[in-house]
């Protein structure tokens, strides 16, 4: 996602110098500093240059960009993404100096201090040792530009220190805690292996991030659909790569490759194409930045099937060969459901044995039967308790992953004993003299434990205060209580800027083998916080086969329909249905139950779509951030505040602060630092063990805004959309009017037969006056159908409780010439001959042209609705599709 990039954020965020290798350090070195942990010191003449002054790279933490060394601009808000791969020269009067407040042209002096930062404020207390690189991307692969750039992250704990090192056996200290930012990291062209490890005594937590260096250029997102296949199976896969970003490569050298793990291309598959033949190519919208590729496969074994994209590039007087990051396609058994009829056998009897034990002795001899009757069962791998805790977990050999809440009555987990060998502290980044606004008012509330919870449950509270709200006019999906908190809602959590969650959580998998938990890809080798949901195990719902399908609703129950191939006309889409529930038990993301199924971090990280929207994230159960593992997820998935509870919390507690902190944050529409408060109370039940926060406590949750107005974010953000909406950056030669991207609906391109429609709620400010956007129409009924029944349409309007406002109603016979038919021509400004076809061929289109009207009527008065969409009349044969940019007020 593409985003303003803010070099004052950083600099405050983390408060903290930065330290830099100059790129000569060796592995020996390497392993000296990792020896040294918190003693170490590094020779002045191996780490920092002679006036101990290095450029401050600036990127924004959060959302996959940067801007490397060789192309640092000083202006926070790029407007072309041109500039960041310019050579600019920093500003001797810039933004950033040595303290973060100006001037010194964003250097940052390092002075003589050579030895590891000391970490003494302000670090996450926790039982174990975690870290999480967060920028330039926290999903383990980024891309650069430029020949250098810094990482910037989160530590859970209180390190001696945190060393990063490259592959190529660079090294160098990164400096604060919880948030920490390295020095400059030299790059070589192509791939760069970069190993974080925070260290702790005999302790280490190691994250990792594989940076692409594509001079003067950079690939958009590569992306699969489905994401994952089931062995013996035959599926299609349709392969989309964003281009739309950089125009300095040849299109016809675009090619998909497989390719190993670690990017070594094994042979070129298919080139990737942008020319609308949806049938053959797969590609769904000719020119329009979007490449694609459709192959299908039919696999024995399970593992992982790995891609990435090359192509030529022109930059300067230079031409190689760029790589994209490598995406990988999950390949999974299913899941029997004998098998799954035998484990949830198992965990029955053992959640029984629990009980009885417990009734005649006490929790931790029942405990220990449990442990004991799944070791002795030949269906088990691995065993453990919950780290000082009463939880117990399981490793399957068929690869799923088992969990028991042994929860006492009122309490939102298994109890424990209080540790008391930390104090659990605020964990903040706040932001330089300014508020964050969350970028969505959508709002999810899930309560998988509402009928248990009862009045307890501070999910309700919550869903009526947001209901209640006028402006902020949040958007409100039904709350999602008991069995309706299912898997799927929770892996739509990416959608919402708020999200509240109450229920039942607790920490598993501590002692669980590290090679297992790395052949799952957890980026997190201790202990895992977990939250239960609200679907119970259902063995009769794991979808054994791979039917095909034609629409959301031609599935069988607990399988999802994904689109992948589409007649031309768009007419016949079809697909194959997908159990995810399947993908995600057989990867580790879920965790099966005695009853129902619970999500881990690795869960969080795999749908985190295009990122949250600055969301503020509340988890409301036991140990909800505890080690911070679900924390840094969240947080790496683009939520800005993220509060959970630090270890174990009885019901009637955490209704009390969760309902104390929303009724703040909405009602009294304060910032969440203020409403969380500076000394937050423990649970008398449980010393210690209080609501917390990780990420900002200048987060304000109450933006009542048109968001996102002319999706400068590269997607959807803040906008809802049913049918064909969507956001490209260009559409054959037409570009937006102004930034980088624009709205696009259709009346049912490619593989989506509906017609579109995007939309928002949000509230006018009473001294604005007046609404304005451009819109521009390109349909295939032109100029053949003019004055025929078929009338494709655009209507763009702001709907109130105190009227509505038209700004466009236009049709085709309205667009089309006065000559072609009698009623023709009544909003007619000239038609071009498009340089883009739709799947009939022949299209034209408009000029881009500006609509504008009076909206003093509405502003001020409340809720409002902004939609664009697109209607079909006539037939769905011959497509239109509308574009629009640069909605604005004045």
């Amino acid at each position: 996602m593409v985003r303003k990039l803010i070099a004052v954020f950083i600099s405050a965020l983390f408060c903290v110098a930065c330290s830099a290798s100059d790129g000569n350090d060796t592995d020996a070195q390497s392993e000296d500093l990792r020896n040294r942990g918190g003693d170490a010191k590094i020779p002045t003449d191996s780490v920092y240059p002679a006036d101990g002054i290095l450029p401050l790279d600036s990127y924004d933490v959060f959302e996959d960009e940067m801007v490397d060394d060789d192309s640092v601009a000083t202006d926070s808000s790029f407007d072309d993404l041109d500039d960041i791969a310019s050579d600019t020269p920093l500003d001797p009067d810039g933004p950033i100096g040595p303290d973060g407040s100006g001037g010194d042209g964003g250097l940052i002096d390092l002075g003589g201090d050579t030895g590891p930062p000391p970490v003494e404020e302000g670090f996450f207390s926790s039982p174990e040792m975690g870290v999480k690189i967060l920028g330039p991307s926290a999903t383990g692969v980024a891309q650069a530009i430029g020949g250098s750039i810094q990482i910037a992250g989160l530590v859970a704990g209180k390190p001696d220190a945190i060393i990063w090192e490259t592959d190529t056996g660079k090294s160098g200290y990164a400096e604060g805690a919880p948030f920490w930012l390295s020095g400059k990291i030299d790059l070589v062209q192509g791939d760069n292996v970069i190993n974080v490890t925070a260290v702790a005594g005999n302790e280490e937590a190691t994250d990792r991030l594989v940076v692409t260096y594509n001079p003067a250029f950079r690939f958009g997102d590569l992306e699969a659909r489905p994401f994952a296949i089931f062995t013996n199976t035959n599926t299609t896969v349709v392969f989309t790569q964003d281009m739309g970003l950089y125009s300095n490569f040849e299109a016809s050298t675009l090619k998909l490759c497989q390719c190993t793990e670690v990017g070594e291309c094994i042979s070129d598959v298919k080139a990737l194409k942008d020319d609308g033949q949806v049938g053959s190519t797969g590609d769904d919208v000719g020119q329009d930045g979007i490449f694609s590729a459709k192959m299908s496969y039919n696999l024995d074994d399970p593992g992982k099937l790995c891609f990435r994209a090359h192509t030529v590039v022109k930059a300067g007087y230079q031409q190689y060969t760029a790589y994209s990051p490598v995406y990988c396609v999950e390949v999974v058994d299913h899941f029997s459901q004998d098998t799954c009829n035998d484990v949830q056998a198992l965990q029955q009897e053992a959640k029984q044995l629990y009980i009885d034990t417990a009734a005649m002795s006490d929790p931790a001899t029942a405990r220990q039967a449990v442990v004991e009757l799944l070791q002795a069962d030949a269906m088990v791998a691995e065993v453990g308790t919950a780290w000082n805790g009463y939880g117990v977990w399981a490793r399957y050999n068929v690869g799923v992953l088992g969990a028991f809440p042994f929860s006492p009555e009122g309490l939102r987990a298994g109890s424990g004993e209080e540790d008391e060998d930390y104090e659990y502290g605020q964990i903040d980044a706040p932001l330089p003299g300014q508020e964050i606004l969350i970028e969505s008012k959508r709002s999810m509330v899930l309560s998988p434990s509402h009928t248990e919870l009862d009045a307890l449950d501070e999910a309700t509270f919550v869903n009526n205060i947001l209901g209640k709200s006028e402006c902020p006019a949040y958007v409100l999906d039904m709350p999602f209580y008991n069995e309706k908190a299912t898997l799927s809602q929770f892996r739509r959590m990416n959608e919402y800027g708020i999200i509240a969650i109450a229920g039942h959580g607790d920490s598993y998998f501590k002692q669980m083998s590290a090679d297992a938990k790395e052949e799952l890809d957890w980026t997190h080798l201790h202990s895992q916080e977990l939250i239960w949901t609200g679907e119970p195990v259902d063995c009769s719902k794991l979808v054994q086969t791979t039917p095909a399908c034609s629409g959301v609703n031609g599935c069988p129950a607990g399988s999802e329909c994904i689109i992948t191939q589409a007649s031309v006309g768009g007419q016949d889409v079809s697909g194959v249905c997908i159990d995810f529930k399947q993908v995600d038990l057989m990867r580790g993301r879920v965790v099966m139950g005695p009853d129902s199924y619970g999500i881990i971090p690795s869960f969080v990280a795999k749908y985190r779509g295009n990122g949250l929207p600055s969301s503020v994230v509340y988890l409301g159960t036991c140990r909800s951030l505890w080690n911070g593992t679900l924390g840094m997820e969240f947080f790496g998935a683009g939520a800005k505040a993220v509060l959970g509870y630090s270890d174990y919390v009885t019901s009637t507690f955490a209704y009390q602060e969760g309902s104390a902190f929303w009724s703040a944050l909405v009602e009294e529409m304060v910032l969440t630092g203020d409403a969380l408060g500076e000394n937050p109370p423990s649970d008398p039940n449980y010393p210690g063990s209080r609501l917390r926060l990780m990420g900002a406590p200048n987060l304000n949750a109450t933006n009542a805004d048109l968001i996102n107005a002319s999706w400068e974010t590269g997607d959807l953000t803040g906008w809802q959309s049913t049918g064909d909406g969507r956001v490209i950056s260009r559409l054959g030669i037409t570009v937006p009017v102004e930034g980088k991207f624009m709205g696009i609906i259709s009346t049912g391109l490619g593989y989506t037969p509906q017609t579109g429609e995007i939309y928002q709620t949000f509230c006018i400010p009473e001294d604005k006056i007046e609404m304005s956007f451009y819109w521009k129409f390109y349909s295939e009924e032109f100029k053949e159908w003019c004055g025929s029944v078929y009338q494709d349409t655009f209507e763009g309007k702001l709907e109130g409780d105190d009227g509505q406002i038209t700004f466009v109603d236009a049709s085709v016979d309205s667009l089309c010439p006065p000559q072609e038919c009698a009623g023709c021509g009544g909003q007619y400004d000239g038609l071009i001959q498009s340089d883009v076809s739709f799947d009939q061929g022949d299209c034209w289109m408009t000029h881009w042209r500006k609509a504008a009207s009076n909206v003093m009527a509405l502003a001020g008065k409340g809720a409002v609705t902004l939609r664009f969409f697109a209607t079909d009349k006539g037939d769905s044969i011959y497509d239109t599709a509308i574009l629009i940019d640069t909605v604005k007020f004045k």
